[in-house]
This record gives C-alpha cells, structure tokens and sequence, in this order.
C-alpha cells in the first residue's frame, strides 16, 4: 500500500488505538494529535467525529480541501444520522459505527484501504433516510437561519433576540415565521422540537446552539462554488469534480 494510515483521535486513547490497529490489519497506522500537520503525501485518515475542542467532521473538511490526494473516513459511537448525512454532503470516502462489533469494522477498514470507500449499507440506509426526511429543507437553510433557529430554542424574549438578530422586535417575529414555513413547521415550537428531534441543536452551558455539523455543512452550502445550476447546492465532492471537469453525482 503507497498510502501511509493515519488514525487521528483523542490523544489520551489514539496512540493504544493506533498500536492495536497496526497489529490487527498488519500494516502501521500512525496516530496524529488534532493539532498536528499532517504529512505533505498522500495519506488515508481515520478521525474521530469526536475530538477534544473540535469537530472532526470539520477536521476532516480541511484536510479534504487542502489536497487532493487525502481520503477522510470518520468513525463515532453510535453515530447521530446528522454526521452521517454531513458526511456524505461533503464527500467523505464513509463513516464507521465504533460500536460495530471490532471485526466488522476491521473488514470495512480493509475495505477503504483497497477500495478508498466505506460506507456500511446500515449507515447508507440511514443517511437516505435522512435526505430524504430532511435533506431538502436544509439545504434551503443559511448559516445565519441556524443561529436564529438555536435562539428560538432559549427561553429568552422576542426582545432579546430582535437585539441578536439586529433587527425590530415585529422584525424577528417575521423572520421568525419565515424560517418556520420554510422548514414547513407551524411556529416556532413545532420548528424548534422539529429541530431537536434531527440532532440540528446542541445543549450548551450557555443555552442551545447549532450543532457543529450543521454549522458546517450550511457554511460548505453557502459557498458560491457549492451550487449547481438549478440553485441547489451541491456536496464538497461534487464540487470538487465539478472544479475538475467531471460530471457531479449525488449517488453512493
């Protein structure tokens, strides 16, 4: 194999991790802390959707974008369905289910290793689901619509999030029933359980945010390169290949 292995994970269990890894597919697998620069070769990357003070969907992203020859797997526990379709938007090879028996994730290793693609037919059934339930609305959604979504999620005055919105106290109301019938909810909180119910916010300390994967996948939306013709946006892979000259596809 002319790839080096490179499992990046929480440092506190990667190096273990990568040791077992090494023996188990026969091959070394090197581990790689967050904050390290990867090498400058081509490489396949393991990453924890999980990591100490970052997103590993946002990782992964940033190492897709910063060089061709770099294929990006993620793996979580019991995996939220928003990952996996975040995943699959941004052209990710797979995603793995950590809490797969240890030995069908060994296979499915083996398989992006040889083939550059993982992708479990659970966890594709999941993510087709997904779209199809969900897909659509937020794809029309923009970066700044999450945040208004979160703050009708905080038990705070229409005041107050006029204030945040930078915008009258009649204004955020509007705004606020424009964003509900855009996502084909009746008010604000049918819109708001709708959005818990999907894993689109995250409980934080200082009260419901966008989860990280939303975050990223509506600034990945938002580029101008991320659209198709028809106005739709299009996954970070297909807009790679479309960069390239090769024709878009949204299928597995």
């Amino acid at each position: 194999m002319d790839r080096t292995f490179i499992l990046i994970e929480d440092p506190t269990r990667g190096p273990l991790l990568a040791r077992a890894l090494t023996e188990a597919l026969g091959e070394p697998v090197l581990f790689l802390a967050p904050s390290q620069r990867p090498p400058a070769f081509p490489c396949d990357f393991l990453i924890a959707a999980e990591l100490p003070g970052r997103c590993g969907l946002d990782l992964g992203f940033t190492l897709q974008q910063s060089s061709a020859s770099y294929r990006i797997l993620l793996w979580s526990p019991s995996p939220p369905d928003l990952y996996l379709w975040t995943a699959w938007r941004l052209g990710f090879a797979g995603y793995l289910d950590c809490a797969d028996p240890w030995t069908e994730n060994l296979r499915w290793l083996q398989a992006f290793r040889e083939t550059g693609e993982a992708w479990p037919p659970p966890l594709r059934a999941r993510v087709e689901r997904f779209e199809t339930a969900v897909g659509s609305r937020l794809r029309q959604l923009r970066p700044e619509e999450a945040e208004r979504l979160a703050d009708l999620a905080r038990p705070i005055s229409w005041k107050e999030r006029a204030c945040r919105w930078g915008i009258s106290r009649e204004g955020a109301r509007r705004a606020a029933q424009r964003l509900c019938e855009k996502l084909g909810c009746e008010g604000p909180e049918d819109v708001v359980a709708w959005a818990w119910t999907y894993g689109l916010l995250k409980a934080t300390s200082e009260g419901p945010i966008p989860t990280p994967a939303l975050q990223l996948v509506l600034r990945v939306f938002s580029r101008p390169d991320s659209r198709g013709p028809s106005g739709h946006p299009k996954s970070a892979g297909e807009a790679d290949r479309a960069r390239a000259g090769g024709a878009p596809s949204t299928a597995f």
